[in-house]
């Protein structure tokens, strides 16, 4: 029989185990969305990429705003520059959230028995097929 301990252990593993995957779900679905052609409401094709208007308004939007030459040549200005400092951001940033989730599932495993391991892992799996389908649901649907 388990003592309080060990399922207090077992009930904390499986909350960060959780948050891991969810945390890694919402990351990995916001960096799709972000790198990755959509469509917007009137049915364009818009693309939303990490290049020179990263965080900014989509271009679709701007396109729309019924802006002058002068107005335009500054919104660029400001689109380039805010997205240039985004991008160097996600270098930084990405390698430094993937050594976090890598450290988290290292910290796991130390608790898991090998059973335990081999349904992790599997769980692992499961977790990103269904990220993968889940994208690809969302691209077909134009989203």
């Amino acid at each position: 029989m388990d003592s309080p301990r060990d399922s207090r252990v077992r009930l904390t593993a499986a909350g960060i185990l959780l948050g891991v995957f969810v945390a890694g779900a919402t990351l990995g679905l916001t960096l799709d969305r972000y790198e990755t052609p959509t469509r917007s409401e009137a049915g364009e094709t818009v693309r939303v990429d990490g290049g020179d208007r990263a965080g900014a308004p989509s271009e679709w939007i701007i396109d729309r705003m019924d802006l002058t030459a002068q107005q335009r040549i500054q919104v660029d200005s400001i689109v380039s520059h805010y997205g240039s400092r985004m991008s160097r951001f996600q270098k930084e940033y990405r390698p430094k959230y993937q050594a976090i989730v890598d450290s988290t599932d290292r910290a796991l495993r130390t608790l898991l028995t090998p059973e335990q391991t081999v349904r992790y892992d599997s769980l692992t799996v499961v977790s990103a097929r269904w990220r993968a389908r889940r994208h690809l649901e969302e691209q077909a649907q134009g989203r």
